[in-house]
C-alpha cells in the first residue's frame, strides 16, 4: 500500500506498507486529506508518534459497511472508543481510556491508499457537497465543540481568539455565526481580512493583544501562545485551550489560581453540526486552499504546511 510514514521525525512516501484490515470495521478509500497542525507536531515528536498520520480526510466505502453502500462518500469521527466504558456508554468516546485515535495515537491514518474505520463513525455527505469542502469537517467540528461544550453565554460574549491559521480561522467563523463578537489576533492581519468580509469579525495583529479579555481561545499552534492568551485575561476569565504541542507551555500556574481564572481543554466536537454548517455554506472554506499535492510529494506537502501564514494544505490520495 502507499502512504506517508512517519518515522524517526521524518515524512517519508512508501509503497511497501501492509494493509491490515481490521475485523467488523468499514474499509475507506481516502481521496483528500487536510495536513493539520496536529500532523505537524506529530511528525516533530509529539506523542513519540510513528506511523502513518492523517485525521481530516473525505473518502469512498470500499466494503464492511451495514450502513452504507460501497461507492458512498463519507467523513469520519477519528476517536474510536472501545463500547464498554462509562465514557462509551454515555457516548463519549471521545474520552474512553482505551480509545484509538485516526492517524494520532494506535492506528494508523488517512494518508494512504486504505483505513479502517468502524460504521458508527462514518457520515455520509451531502450529495452536493464537493470533496473541497468536506474534508474540512474535522476541523470545523473541533471549532463546534466550543459551541458544543456551552462555555459561552447565549446571548453572545466578546471573544478573543489568539492564532489566525487554519483552526483559528475555522473558529472564528463558527463563534460570529453563533452571534457572538469576535477579535482574531495573529502575525497576518492583512492576509486574513479578506476571508472575512461580510463577518463581523476584527482581524488585529497579535501586538495589540491586550488584557481586557473575559473569554480567549488558544489556538496558536504555539507554546507561547500559551502565556500570551493568558496574559489577556480578566481575572476570572476563562482561556479554552486548542492548541496541543511538543513542547510544553511555559505557564505559571499559580497566576490562575491567584486571578481565578478558568482553564477549559477543547479537542474534538460534533460532526453533525459541522457538517451543517459546511452545507449552509457559512464557513468559504474553499478559500482557506493554500495548495494540493499528490501523496507521493507528501513530505513537499508537509513544508509547504509549516510556513509561516500557511493555510491549508491537502493531499490527493489517488495520484
Amino acid at each position: 500500500m502507499k502512504a506517508l510514514s512517519i518515522e524517526k521525525n521524518a515524512v517519508n512516501y512508501r509503497a511497501d506498507l501492509p494493509f491490515e484490515t481490521s475485523p467488523n470495521e468499514v474499509v475507506i478509500q481516502p481521496l483528500l486529506v487536510g495536513v493539520c497542525r496536529t500532523d505537524i507536531e506529530l511528525a516533530a515528536g509529539y506523542m513519540n508518534f510513528s506511523g502513518i498520520p492523517g485525521h481530516e480526510f473525505v473518502g469512498r466505502v470500499v466494503s464492511g459497511s451495514e450502513k452504507f453502500v460501497p461507492g458512498t462518500l463519507v467523513v469520519g469521527e477519528i476517536n474510536c472508543g472501545c463500547q464498554n466504558c462509562d465514557s462509551c456508554k454515555n457516548e463519549s468516546a471521545r474520552h474512553c481510556q482505551d480509545r484509538t485515535v485516526l492517524g494520532i495515537l494506535n492506528r494508523p491514518g488517512a494518508m494512504a491508499e486504505s483505513l479502517c474505520l468502524p460504521d458508527r463513525n462514518l457520515l455520509e455527505i451531502p450529495s452536493s457537497m464537493r470533496l473541497d469542502t468536506a474534508v474540512f469537517t474535522e476541523p470545523v467540528a473541533a471549532a463546534c465543540r466550543i459551541i458544543e461544550q456551552k462555555i459561552l453565554p447565549e446571548d453572545g460574549a466578546d471573544i478573543a481568539v489568539v492564532g489566525d491559521g487554519k483552526l483559528g480561522i475555522l473558529i472564528a467563523f463558527v463563534l460570529d455565526h453563533f452571534k457572538h463578537n469576535v477579535t482574531l489576533y495573529g502575525h497576518h492581519p492583512v492576509e486574513r481580512v479578506g476571508l472575512f468580509e461580510g463577518t463581523n469579525v476584527r482581524v488585529v495583529h497579535s501586538n495589540e493583544l491586550s488584557s481586557k479579555w473575559q473569554f480567549v481561545v488558544e489556538v496558536t499552534g504555539r507554546p507561547e501562545g500559551f502565556a500570551a492568551s493568558y496574559g489577556s485575561l480578566k481575572p476570572q476569565g476563562t482561556l479554552i485551550l486548542k492548541t496541543t504541542t511538543h513542547e510544553p507551555p511555559p505557564i505559571h500556574l499559580a497566576q490562575a489560581v491567584i486571578h481565578e481564572i478558568t482553564i477549559i481543554g477543547s479537542r474534538c466536537g460534533p460532526f453533525d453540526m459541522a457538517l451543517t454548517l459546511l452545507s449552509q455554506g457559512v464557513i468559504p472554506v474553499e478559500k482557506l486552499i493554500a495548495t494540493r499535492l499528490p501523496l507521493s510529494r507528501g513530505a513537499e506537502a508537509f513544508r509547504a504546511a509549516t510556513q509561516p501564514g500557511a493555510l491549508k494544505v491537502l493531499i490527493e490520495i489517488q495520484d
